[in-house]
């Protein structure tokens, strides 16, 4: 049986053309308003049989959204509401589209015949609002089942909003569609500098009309926090803060007009940034500076669109035959824009495929005391030698998810998070696994190439061809830090190396131990996250390609990686946004290439898992399979020098 997350969304609505569905509580016009006038109505090419197909998506998709409504007027505040405050509509998902667009999103999918093992997710505005531009709208989008498939939707253009996410070459099998909103976004409207919050230390805002007052999680740099929230807000011109007893937040208070003016007992006032429209900011269910004071209440489901009966589909054993894949070649084109290797497919584990799961051991001589090295609580199992390569990226995503330091994180994540749509019953939606210790049994399978998953032998004898070339420790900020980690869990057992022998990937080397590396060495492996996410978070454009344009060039002695991902379906920190992410991507790219630099660009290895191996649920810190598929990239790197 194939259980569907966010089945309890699915309302069937028995309708008559022309009539609304049964509920007492919507009786929806035939054809929305702004359509009709001054919109003539449906497109020309719309035929009568289309425009009642188009009227019965929109009646069901409309049902569906009344029926959302009538949660938020009855939602009861979880614990965590007591001092965040509680759910308020419009503000997130599909509540959003509604009242800030008009749109009205629905899902469905596009085959030449059922059980077609290639085809095509649309996902489209049924209310045909004039207001709605694809282009400003980022969704996320997976189909799941013996592939898994995911990325994001590809704005397709025309006279209203619609997305496309296209598939091919399924197995046989029944499959779950995933689709999740994101954020909204203006073309050009990611950018930003401190400079121009104009923050005032000890001022408040006098004359000003209050909007809300938001209270934000985690906010490690509140100022900065508090002048983006203002910039997400309609009609939000200043905002004030005030210190909480909580640690990492803030109360910021929203105003629309009013003037800046010292007084006691305000901690910082400030402007909003200038802002296109429309207004950046997140609205999916995800970890947000400012979601837990209004979250999501369907169980984290008020950012999928409406899929009505489109699940499951399936695809049909005859079609076998087409999808049987050529033999491929070994992935040997590191450093393109995309990459070989990271662009393609998870591939479930065959059922017969005997693993064991052992807990990883790390020498307490690598283990830093302090907090900067992960393992103690970071859960993952050890690389071992007599088992297929592929057992190692198995994982439980659970066990990942549910890391959070502080208290407030796991009640943050109990009352707006849950919002995996495989979190609930894993093994009987997307992932299948019959394990009770690992809920994730896929592979890394890329379109055009076979990534080879290196064994103990390969890594032996690369190791052996390879006596002068070292490793550096992974340069960057925690998601470096795991990627260390990573490394050195596959590579415990080849402690007798002199590139490897008793140190840690986490951490730098000691100058004394650094400088007898670089007597040692002829080539060096040096590998960079570029510290992204906290040039994201602080860094305006100038500033960031500053930054890149300052990096040395890679050379013959000194090959020089950077890494690229993950996706991100958070907003982390302020400025924390895949758009952006992306946006700085593209700012630095060129520079890099000219600089001779590798790129390693894992975005679509972790997209499908940026809502279940996230650690904390937070959208941003995605580890598990795909950053183990990331150091086996690594290492094939490495021995290709």
């Amino acid at each position: 049986m194939v259980v569907i997350p966010g089945l309890s969304r699915i309302l069937v609505v028995v309708l008559a053309l022309g009539t609304g569905p049964t509920s007492s509580t919507f009786s929806p016009t035939p054809i929305p308003e702004h359509v009709t006038q001054p919109n003539p109505g449906f497109p020309q090419t719309y035929s009568r049989s289309s425009q009642a197909k188009s009227l019965l998506k929109y009646n069901e998709a409309r049902a569906d959204l009344e029926r959302l409504r009538a949660l938020y007027s009855s939602y009861e505040p979880y614990e965590f509401c007591e001092n965040f405050g509680c759910a308020k509509w419009g503000v997130r998902g599909i509540p959003f589209l509604w009242e800030e667009f008009g749109a009205l999103l629905t899902v469905e999918v596009k085959t030449r015949r059922a059980g077609e093992a290639s085809g095509t997710v649309l996902i489209h505005d049924t209310a045909l609002s004039p207001r709605c531009n694809s282009k400003w709208i980022r969704l996320w989008v997976r189909i799941g089942g013996p592939h898994i498939i995911s990325g994001l939707a590809e704005p397709s253009g025309g006279e209203y909003c619609r997305w496309r996410f296209r598939f091919a070459q399924l197995v046989p099998g029944n499959y779950v569609i995933d689709v999740k909103i994101l954020s909204v976004s203006a073309d050009g409207a990611d950018d930003w500098e401190a400079a121009k919050c104009n923050v005032q230390q000890g001022f408040g805002v006098v004359d000003g009309a209050e909007i809300e007052t938001v209270a934000g999680l985690k906010m490690y740099t509140p100022d900065s926090a508090c002048c983006e929230i203002c910039t997400s807000r309609k009609n939000c011109t200043m905002w004030s803060r005030t210190p909480r007893p909580v640690a990492f937040s803030s109360n910021c208070t929203l105003y629309s007009g009013g003037r800046l003016e010292k007084l006691n007992g305000s901690a910082a006032a400030g402007l909003s940034f200038p802002a296109a429209h429309p207004r950046r900011r997140f609205i999916g269910c995800g970890w947000d500076i400012a979601s837990a004071m209004h979250p999501c209440v369907d169980g984290g489901t008020d950012d999928m669109p409406y899929k009505g009966r489109h699940q499951p589909f399936w695809v049909a054993n005859r079609s076998t035959a087409k999808i049987q894949a050529p033999s491929l070649p070994q992935c040997t084109k590191w450093g393109t824009r995309l990459g070989e290797a990271g662009v393609g497919k998870w591939v479930r584990s065959p059922t017969d495929l005997t693993c064991t799961y052992n807990p990883a051991i790390i020498p307490e001589s690598l283990i830093d005391q302090g907090n900067e090295y992960p393992y103690p609580v970071f859960p993952t199992h050890a690389h071992l030698n007599n088992q297929p390569e592929e057992c190692w990226l198995h994982d439980n995503l659970r066990g990942l998810a549910s890391i959070g330091l502080e208290d407030s994180v796991h009640k943050y994540r109990l009352s707006t998070w849950d919002t995996s749509p495989t979190s609930k019953t894993p093994a009987a939606s997307v992932f299948g696994s019959p394990s009770k210790t690992v809920d994730f049994r896929y592979s890394w399978q890329p379109a055009g190439c076979n990534l080879k998953l290196l064994t103990d032998t390969d890594i032996r004898k690369c190791l052996a061809e390879h006596p002068d070339v070292g490793i550096d420790s992974v340069v960057g900020e925690s998601l470096a830090r795991f990627i260390g980690l990573y490394l050195d869990v596959r590579l415990a057992a080849f402690r007798d190396h002199p590139m490897i022998q008793n140190r840690s990937f986490v951490r730098p080397m000691s100058p004394e131990r650094q400088r007898q590396q670089r007597e040692q060495r002829r080539r060096t492996l040096h590998i960079n996250t570029l510290s992204l996410p906290h040039q994201l978070w602080h860094s305006s454009d100038a500033e960031w390609t500053k930054f890149v344009m300052e990096l040395p060039p890679s050379t013959d002695d000194f090959r020089r990686v950077y890494i690229v991902g993950p996706l991100y379906s958070s907003q982390r920190e302020e400025h924390l946004t895949d758009t952006r992410r992306q946006h700085f991507i593209d700012l630095a790219a060129p520079i890099l290439e000219s600089k001779g630099w590798l790129l390693i660009d894992w975005t679509q290895i972790s997209s499908a898992l940026t809502y279940d191996a996230a650690t904390q649920n937070d959208g941003l810190h995605v580890a598990g399979p795909p950053m183990k598929v990331l150091v086996n990239i690594i290492l094939n790197i490495y021995c290709s020098l």
